[in-house]
């Protein structure tokens, strides 16, 4: 199999990257992948350094500047300012990104039924690197919302900017500042795969559905065989069956039948509190969903994430996870870091009181009409991770309970260490900048388990259909 050199933007700390650059080994082990990503950029400092520590990239800040000699850049500044075809001497077979979906605040109106945005039409640098690049494939991720933003209108033109660059091509160098004299024959793309995954179904112990798109340039693929290819893809990305890994095995580094008296030593912590509690909603809760309990790890997992599986096929793919991240055999809580991304923030005892009698997969709802209760709408505040559930979804930035709760009753904020397994981050990748900065690159960031997960459905369904056009026009 080939190798495929490739760019990526609005890159963040990396986590897209890293599951495209570890396709053909573990993420916390260093070795060589087909996927190999030359150049880079994102306009947030944090992340770019941890970028740079992490992949071994130059960081430089003028597009004119000559920097090192190494291979390997990342431009810390605004992708508008960089000229792909001038900037990059390698041919570039694949482009990478997580384009903002702040992108599409605002939409509608004109010819084009367009996309004016508040943030300088930074979705369309994706577009123009694909006019000046011209790469094999691409693959974008976005957040869900975008298939229905504007009642689809964003999807629809996301779809039509990739599909019909040529038919679209002056109108988007007068957004972009593309001088079409020096654009050569440009090909269209064909699009592959756009749906949302939900990245729990690929070893992320979180539920976070993201919107994938997955392009292939159209003159490497026929259309007798695009239907075929779809529908691989889609048999890859969207399985019907798989085994969600738990919070619990993420942060104690074992597999769920091991870890029972823990986990009935976690949910014993509740009961007396739960006890003492009358109010309306706690006695639904004591009377419903807690007497459903059976307090067997085994069956409460089963029934929690409805599921039924075979034992040995789901611990084998479990111990697979827990070794990609660096986790199997090692308990988070007994772990630090040179980042200090495990080290524990402080807690207001008013929250302390308020997480007391919160338990697991609950929220601030669940102290409605008490002393206790916040003024809040999202279900995502003050909510306590389940131990054998996948997590909420990591959220990058807001106070006010949205850091997200450990699910040991006398524990309260994740540490950032504990978002980063969350995420599906291995150990031995360590972030730059403080609190604030580390929860927003982990935050924003793609599980790199889930990226993987992507890079393999590019690596052995899409790469055959590359690779058999590549050497007809070699001949």
């Amino acid at each position: 199999m080939l190798a495929y050199k490739g760019i990526s933007l609005f890159s963040g700390c990396g986590g897209l990257d890293l599951g495209f650059e570890k396709v053909n080994d573990y993420l916390n082990n260093e070795g060589n992948s087909i996927f190999e990503i030359i150049w880079a950029n994102d306009i947030n400092n944090a992340a770019v350094q941890t970028y740079s520590e992490n992949f071994g990239f130059d960081i430089y800040e003028n597009p004119k500047e000559e920097i090192s000699k190494k291979r390997k850049k990342i431009f810390l500044g605004d992708v508008k300012n960089i000229d792909f075809k001038n900037e990059i001497e390698d041919d570039i077979d694949f482009v990478l990104g997580g384009f903002p979906c702040q992108d599409f605040s605002i939409l509608g109106g004109s010819k084009r039924q367009g996309i004016k945005v508040k943030r300088g039409s930074l979705y369309l640098q994706f577009v123009r690197s694909l006019i000046e690049l011209q790469p094999l494939f691409f693959v974008a991720e976005n957040v869900k919302g975008i298939k229905s933003a504007n009642n689809g209108a964003a999807f629809k033109q996301i779809k039509n900017d990739f599909q019909h660059l040529n038919e679209n091509l002056v109108e988007l160098s007068e957004k972009t500042k593309i001088n079409l004299s020096d654009v050569d024959k440009i090909e269209n793309y064909k699009i592959l795969f756009d749906d949302v995954v939900n990245f729990a179904d690929f070893g992320v112990p979180q539920n976070r559905e993201r919107m994938i798109f997955i392009g292939i340039r159209s003159d490497l693929i026929d259309s007798s065989e695009e239907k075929t290819i779809k529908n691989k893809l889609r048999k890859f990305l969207l399985p019907e069956k798989s085994f969600p890994v738990t919070p619990l095995e993420v942060f104690e580094g074992e597999v769920l039948e091991n870890l029972n008296q823990k986990y009935i030593g976690i949910m014993g912590e509740f009961k007396e509190y739960l006890e003492k509690m009358k109010h309306d909603y706690a006695e639904e809760f004591k009377n419903n969903t807690w007497l459903d309990y059976a307090l067997d790890i085994t069956e409460d997992y089963k029934n929690l994430n409805d599921v039924d599986y075979n034992k040995n096929e789901r611990t084998q793919a479990i111990y697979n996870a827990l070794k990609e991240i660096g986790a199997y055999k090692n308990p988070i809580s007994k772990l630090a870091f040179e980042d200090d991304s495990n080290k524990r923030a402080a807690t207001q005892e008013r929250i302390k009181e308020r997480m007391r009698r919160i338990p697991p997969g609950q929220n601030h709802e669940f102290v409605r009409d008490t002393k206790y209760s916040v003024k809040a709408m999202m279900s995502n505040i003050y909510r306590r991770v389940h131990p054998l559930v996948p997590s909420p979804t990591i959220i990058a930035n807001g106070g006010g309970g949205t850091y997200g709760y450990h699910y040991e009753r006398e524990r309260q904020n994740l540490t950032n260490r504990e978002r980063a397994r969350l995420q599906s981050f291995p150990d031995n990748f360590l972030f730059n900048g403080n609190k604030s900065d580390v929860r927003r690159q982990i935050g924003n960031s793609v599980p790199p388990l889930g990226s993987k997960r992507v890079a393999q459905a590019v690596k052995d369904i899409v790469l055959e259909v590359i690779e058999s056009k590549l050497m007809i026009k070699a001949v």
